[in-house]
């Protein structure tokens, strides 16, 4: 009966002193001591230790850019029981598990800049916490709207990579994502959409006043526009130039964005600017037979 006794008590010592962390003396830096000065026995709890290695302090990233968070959180006497991020103050996940990695999906931020927070908590409820800025950038572009040549642009649904800006970079020009193929037309007839520098201009001539099921590269076009818009347009011979000037830099925008790179070497492609009712431009004032099948891109201001 005693040694049962002897059990008892024990269990009822553990629960009420087992874990002085639970109980911190109420001045811990006094080494351990009460404020009255008496001598305790209890160990005092030594808070996690919690940084965040990425993203760094200053770190831009665009709108569609995935964010991820990596937090580094330890406990030298105890153990993390769980770590939370915080976005401007506001909770967005917590991990009660090693690796504290979060993942904010693309989308989620809009333009401006962000506090992010995480907060470690260890085994007896201390804490310690983190925290970085970033800066959101638009969709493709730089901060604010203003946009680089190279920059992927992606606004109220037009998609697309920056070939040439005007306005300090915020407006512009973008080539489409995506390309067509087929003739330019039909020989032996004379549209008029002759002007080298407005592809603007041909275009609306040739949707205007044709049958585009006889012009391929225009249908095509067409029907990248919705509701009967006509921003989409296909470049003049001078447009179509300036796309190829920059090339590299647009190329390396369609790779990390899901488009098809340009080919200059082993295609043409057609522009909007006719020669006769026999040939139209291809790139570099190359004269080509109309029915001749060809690569085409659009074109869209911003």
């Amino acid at each position: 009966m005693k040694k049962l006794n002897s059990i008892l008590l024990f269990c009822i010592l553990t629960i009420l002193f087992g874990c002085a962390k639970d109980n911190p003396t109420p001045n811990p830096n006094n080494g351990g001591n009460s404020d009255n000065g008496g001598n305790s026995s209890e160990t005092t709890n030594i808070p996690p230790t919690c940084s965040i290695t990425s993203p760094q302090e200053g770190d831009s990233f665009t709108e569609n850019a995935q964010v991820i968070v990596n937090v580094v959180a330890e406990d030298s006497d105890g153990s993390i029981s769980v770590v939370y991020l915080y976005i401007d103050n506001v909770g967005y996940q917590e991990l009660t598990s090693f690796p504290y990695n979060f993942t904010i999906a693309g989308g989620y931020f809009t333009e401006g800049s962000y506090t992010l927070k995480a907060v470690a908590k260890d085994n007896c409820g201390a804490k310690a916490e983190a925290s970085v800025t970033i800066t959101i950038s638009g969709p493709g572009g730089g901060t604010n709207g203003v946009y680089q040549v190279g920059d992927y642009y992606n606004r109220n649904g037009i998609e697309g990579v920056v070939y040439r800006i005007s306005n300090g970079g915020t407006h512009g020009m973008i080539v489409s994502l995506d390309e067509g193929y087929g003739s330019w037309g039909p020989a032996y007839v004379t549209t008029g959409a002759t002007d080298q520098y407005d592809g603007l201009s041909n275009t609306l001539i040739v949707f205007q006043n044709f049958n585009l099921n006889d012009y391929p590269i225009f249908k095509w076009c067409y029907n990248k526009n919705s509701g009967g818009a006509t921003e989409w347009y296909i470049p003049s011979i001078t447009e179509l130039d300036d796309i190829f000037r920059e090339k590299d830099s647009i190329n390396t925008a369609l790779l990390n964005n899901g488009g098809i790179v340009l080919d200059f070497l082993y295609g043409s492609y057609w522009s909007s600017t006719e020669i006769s009712e026999k040939y139209a431009y291809c790139h570099r004032n190359s004269s080509q037979w109309k029915e001749n099948g060809y690569k085409v891109r659009a074109i869209h201001s911003f």
